[in-house]
């Protein structure tokens, strides 16, 4: 790790100043993105997905979509 963690800096070191900046912030997104294993988005629909506050506009759709019955799987060909 202390190889690339050199190499990073040696590239910052001879980029000019603003795009040495592009390259930190772009690294600060990366470590953003993978916290924990996992991207920030999954971690986030994690959350939405365990959260147990009441939907009722979700449960009415899946409702209404139930009582329209079955329906036909989907035929990529038709799309």
């Amino acid at each position: 790790m202390a190889s690339l963690t050199e190499e990073l800096v040696k590239i910052c070191d001879e980029l000019p100043s603003p795009k040495a900046e592009e390259l930190v912030k772009f690294a600060r997104f990366l470590r953003a993105q993978t916290k924990y294993g996992q991207s920030n988005g999954d971690a986030a629909w994690e959350n939405i997905i365990n959260d147990a506050r009441p939907r009722p506009k979700l449960d009415a759709f899946v409702q209404e979509s139930l009582a329209d019955g079955q329906s036909e799987p989907l035929d990529l060909g038709r799309l």
